[in-house]
């Protein structure tokens, strides 16, 4: 019996372009040669010899299905990977890397799918760490038991992030490790999982020598997908927008920092007037919309890396002699990566809906108004609610509502600023039901609910005016303005941890800004399985977010709903009844 663990790794779509990198390898030809071991190859060793070896995508499905895996996607991109295997005992794969020893910060990114087997060979004890030239361990993490993404702490030990993993899933991990404070910070699909810094698993290690896979005794093992380490660039963890304005073509950029406000850089320079905004955080892109300029610069939909690197337009409208169906003037852009769909409203035209590889668009339409003139530039998506949201910046500011695929358009909102052009920009809080906002002409932030209703000011920021808002981790939020030329936040209620100054702009054309943030909308809550023995009922749910409270009542229209209980971070809790009709409910956080 055989139990796998399989690398393969690429560059093109980390956060830190392989023009950097100290050493990237996708494992493919002709630096790999494909159905023998990787000991020996490009610098690589492993132990036992037959631990690892390089095989094609077939050759690892073929391996997989043997074993009574699940074959799925073996390779994250290319055709080859790293596979390591054997029988019983532990064994590692390690790759010494040269030059990087002297310095302080490092930077690893690598793809990885952990595996189950039917044949009782769990993964529990799988892990990637970076290690010194003695084998001492920085950093590192691990998929343990119970499907739990690990990362390692002082003494050896390992801590539970409280995210789960799944067989089929690639995962994109990043270390970020400081040799000066011997610390490091961890990212499951672009999002840091660690609120501190991690003090070092081993404080030994002294500096970065070497990446090892290992993979435990008996163990069904991972596939990993695309590694890349270097020397630590900036922290790329807010974007934002500066048009150029309208003095002349390619004065655009887009710039990044930390979500602190250091680091500040423009990662892209030389565009024609980039208005929208949005990051793919798991793939390490950013998709930008640019309006165009003139009559022969025209509008674009473009991707690249975080970095700036490796620029992709997807799609080109026209600004002159275009069909009806075809868009000229983008603006705010949203992505809706699990049906690979790029949205962005068209000025004169309403939304559009692209597909991700850039194969082709489709005109949505606007809000089907006749008699009055309308443009378009805010625009949000609520994937779990199926609802595009998009603004017209005339009439003093409106909102509407469309299904994703355009059709039941309605106006939820009007007067959302005190003059036209004020109202540009908007981001959706959907767990709690909130929509932000700015309004420029009031140097406000402004938030309402999801319907239009309760219009609030959270906040002033005097002389800025407001464009972009974006929220961000830890109930954050931010925005950009355009004559203030900086940066602000605050907490989500604009009360607290207030900075008007976070960072400034380089010119006073400030407008769309992005954060790398997920948030969490959880599924609804679904109880799914009601269980009565003697005098307890158990009642059993999925969906949510802990801590749930079960509540009862005896009527399933009237009365009070009681909690049975205190919360509990389980998906399961339990009541005493005595006879008659009872009904429950839970509530989730």
């Amino acid at each position: 019996m055989k139990h796998l663990l399989t690398l393969a790794f690429i560059s093109s779509v980390l956060s830190v372009s392989s023009a950097f990198a100290q050493y990237a390898t996708d494992f493919e030809a002709p630096t790999f040669t494909a159905g023998s071991t990787i000991n020996g190859q490009d610098s690589w060793t492993t132990s036992p010899t037959a631990n690892g070896r390089v095989l094609t995508a077939t050759q690892i499905e073929g391996e997989l299905t043997t074993l009574g895996v699940t074959p799925g996607v073996t390779v994250h991109s290319g055709s080859q990977a790293l596979l390591v295997s054997g029988t019983g005992s532990s064994g590692g794969t390690v790759r010494v890397v040269t030059g990087l020893g002297s310095e302080t910060e490092v930077l690893l990114n690598v793809w990885v799918r952990p595996l189950t087997s039917t044949m009782n060979n769990p993964t529990g004890n799988v892990f990637v760490v970076m290690e010194n030239s003695a084998g001492k361990r920085a950093a590192g993490f691990r998929f343990g038991p119970s499907q739990s993404i690990d990362y390692g702490l002082v003494s050896g030990s390992w801590v539970p992030t409280g995210k789960k993993w799944n067989p089929n899933t690639w995962y994109r991990m990043t270390m970020r490790v400081n040799y000066t404070s011997q610390t490091y910070d961890f990212s499951i699909d672009g999002v840091q999982v660690n609120t501190s810094p991690i003090p070092f698993y081993e404080a030994a290690s002294d500096s970065f020598s070497q990446i090892r896979v290992y993979r435990g005794s008996n163990q069904a093992g991972v596939i990993v997908d695309d590694l890349s380490v270097s020397v630590a660039g900036p922290r790329r963890e807010i974007f934002w927008s500066e048009t150029g304005g309208f003095g002349g073509p390619n004065l655009g950029s887009v710039y990044s920092a930390a979500f602190d406000g250091s680091g500040k850089v423009a990662i892209v320079t030389g565009l024609n007037r980039p208005i929208g905004l949005a990051l793919d955080i798991k793939n390490g892109y950013i998709y930008w919309a640019e309006d165009g300029f003139g009559t022969t610069d025209n509008s674009r939909i473009v991707r690249a890396n975080f970095d700036g690197s490796n620029p992709t337009p997807l799609f080109i409208g026209r600004k002159v002699g275009g069909a009806a169906d075809e868009f000229s003037n983008a603006q705010i852009l949203a992505l809706d990566l699990v049906n690979k769909h790029v949205y962005w409203t068209d000025y004169f035209k309403g939304v559009v809906r692209g597909n991700l590889d850039g194969t082709g668009y489709t005109l949505l339409g606007g809000s089907n108004e006749t008699a009055q003139a309308v443009q378009y530039t805010a625009l949000a998506l609520d994937t779990k609610n199926g609802h595009i949201y998009y603004g017209d910046p005339t009439q003093n500011g409106r909102l509407f509502r469309m299904n994703m695929d355009g059709g039941n358009k309605i106006e939820i909102a009007r007067d959302l600023a005190t003059d036209s052009w004020w109202f540009n920009d908007i981001s959706l809080d959907v767990r709690h039901g909130y929509i932000y906002y700015t309004d420029a002409g009031t140097h406000q932030i402004k938030r309402m609910n999801m319907d239009g209703s309760d219009q609030t000011v959270l906040l002033t920021d005097p002389g800025l005016n407001p464009f972009g808002v974006a929220l961000g981790p830890n109930e954050k939020m931010f925005w950009i303005g355009g004559t203030g030329m900086r940066l602000g936040t605050a907490n989500i209620d604009g009360v607290s941890d207030v900075n008007l100054n976070l960072a400034s702009t380089d010119t006073t054309t400030g407008f769309d800004i992005a954060a790398v943030y997920v948030p969490v909308v959880p599924a609804d809550v679904l109880i799914t399985e009601i269980g009565v023995q003697d005098s307890t009922v158990t009642i059993t749910w999925t969906g949510g977010l802990a801590p749930y409270q079960l509540q009862r009542r005896g009527s399933l229209t009237d009365g009070v709903w009681d909690d049975v209980g205190t919360t509990t971070t389980a998906m399961q809790a339990t009541d005493t009844v005595s006879g008659g009709m009872m009904f429950y409910r839970v509530r989730s956080n």
